[in-house]
């Protein structure tokens, strides 16, 4: 996640892509939400079922409050690319973000599904 961060940002920023720059905003959300659970869980080992609930209510307004910061940003680089004409250029780097992302995010997908199916 945090190449893809990097790249992502990175080509976007070279080639002035709102979409580039969001999607490596959101693998930064994405750590930060792994993170998260992370802390989390261990404070339901250190502490107990009690204290998880409330850890969980902070996690989950954090988690929230990065995805509402991450829309209002795209919304505001889009306008912003609109007002001033600006287009967007192709990148490589970007491309290949994507290609390599889809094949592991498949994989990932389908061994969370099969853990949930577990539970």
């Amino acid at each position: 996640m945090l190449v893809e961060a990097v790249v992502s940002i990175g080509s976007g920023v070279a080639a002035r892509s709102t979409t580039l720059r969001a999607a490596g905003i959101d693998s930064l959300i994405e750590l930060a939400s792994a993170a998260l659970l992370i802390w989390r869980l261990t404070l339901e080992l250190q502490r107990g079922e009690a204290s998880a609930e409330d850890a969980e209510r902070k996690a989950s307004r954090v988690g929230g409050a990065l995805l509402f910061a991450l829309a209002a940003y795209v919304v505001i680089a889009a306008a912003w690319s609109l007002w001033t004409r600006e287009g967007q250029e192709f990148s490589w780097p970007g491309l290949m973000v994507s290609l390599v992302s889809l094949p592991i995010m498949w994989v990932l997908r389908r061994r969370k599904l099969r853990l949930a199916d577990a539970r």
